[in-house]
């Protein structure tokens, strides 16, 4: 649309600016495009005003062009949003899909992860309201409950199923990266690694930020009940702020010192003190993954459970021996589903002992194992 014709005032004069247009008809902003320093009979003062009000209609023409009919549009890309969010909110077994999800090689693996994660819920549910269940059978003369024996206590053994998420995960991480070294694929693994390094700990730390900001507001709002391990009000919102923040870099810190015998627990959702692990052992894997990337697939297997048993019973890094756990699992998997070997099964006998041996292994109890006779 043409602009008709203007005038503006220098110093008294009154002169006309002609009309400018684009090769459709529409209006295109050239005022910048006057020379201000040109105008010699002007004073500074006479320029900078010139200048700002040359400003101050562009960003009007601007406004105008990007505001001009977008309420229309602004509305339903609001609601879009909003119902995606909603959608995503809404837990995945309610969704009402008839598409098949794409099943991976490690599908089964997050059933295992929904079933850990249920125990642990029940764990946390039950453990505050039936302390007698932290004992087990037998460990004293009241501690005679049927829920405390071996097996059956494994359905709130929460303990037990963090150390087979880290297991999972050691095992997750690892596979594809054993893969493309199996094939060769060195290029492809190191782009994976950086890959995975860049966004692994994107991935922890965001959902952790949030969950212990939430946990922080609730402080100030006094909706947690008391108890030993409720996050103490500080007197002001900014102190409270601080104190937040402050343990939010330790969670956040990948240098911190993680031993084995020492748990950091956060104030804020103290439930968040497997996220430093996750990090650390995570890293783990991936450096163990760059290390023996060229090695014989036999020889890497070799060092991988060194490594593993290292971790363990000389340092006593618990969190790293249960990644590299995972690790060394997923290796010898990728060995034996290697093509150039022959399909072999193992007994049958030997897979049914070690279940029964770690599900008995999962169900020790929290305190006086040593004393427990079935234990």
């Amino acid at each position: 649309m043409m602009r008709n014709e203007e005038e503006e005032c220098h110093g008294g004069k009154r002169r006309k600016l002609a009309p400018t247009t684009n090769g459709e008809g529409e209006e295109t902003i050239g005022l910048l495009s006057h020379n201000v320093s040109s105008t010699n009979h002007l004073s500074s003062a006479q320029n900078l005003y010139t200048l700002g009000q040359k400003i101050t209609h562009i960003l009007r023409l601007v406004k105008l062009h990007f505001l001009k009919g977008r309420p229309e549009r602004i509305f339903p890309l609001v609601k879009n949003h909003l119902l995606t969010t909603i959608i995503f909110l809404v837990p995945s077994f309610l969704h009402r899909t008839t598409t098949p999800s794409k099943l991976h090689s490690t599908s089964y693996l997050d059933g295992l992860r929904g079933v850990a994660a249920f125990f642990v819920f029940i764990h946390h549910s039950v453990i505050d309201w039936y302390p007698f269940l932290k004992y087990g059978y037998g460990s004293s003369a009241d501690d005679h409950n049927i829920f405390q024996l071996p097996f059956i206590r494994l359905l709130y053994s929460g303990g037990a199923m963090v150390c087979i998420f880290f297991v999972i995960s050691g095992f997750v991480l690892s596979k594809k990266g054993l893969m493309l070294s199996r094939n060769g694929e060195h290029q492809r693994l190191l782009d994976l690694l950086a890959s995975s390094v860049f966004r692994r700990a994107m991935r922890l730390h965001i959902p952790t930020i949030i969950s212990s900001f939430l946990s922080m507001l609730m402080v100030r709002l006094n909706w947690y009940e008391k108890r030993h391990w409720t996050p103490k009000r500080l007197g002001t919102f900014s102190e409270q702020w601080a104190h937040w923040w402050l343990h939010t870099q330790y969670i956040l810190n990948p240098f911190q010192e993680i031993g084995g015998r020492e748990i950091y627990w956060p104030p804020y959702n103290f439930h968040l003190w497997t996220i430093p692990m996750e990090v650390y052992g995570s890293m783990i894997v991936f450096i163990s993954l760059l290390a023996f990337c060229k090695l014989p697939e036999i020889l890497r297997i070799i060092l991988l459970a060194g490594f593993t048993l290292y971790s363990l019973w000389s340092i006593g890094y618990w969190p790293v021996f249960l990644f590299l756990s995972g690790t060394t699992l997923a290796a010898i998997h990728v060995w034996e589903t290697s093509p150039a070997l022959p399909p072999q099964l193992a007994p049958a006998t030997q897979g049914t002992s070690t279940l029964y041996l770690a599900r008995f292994s999962s169900a020790l109890p929290s305190y006086l194992e040593k004393s427990t006779p079935i234990n």
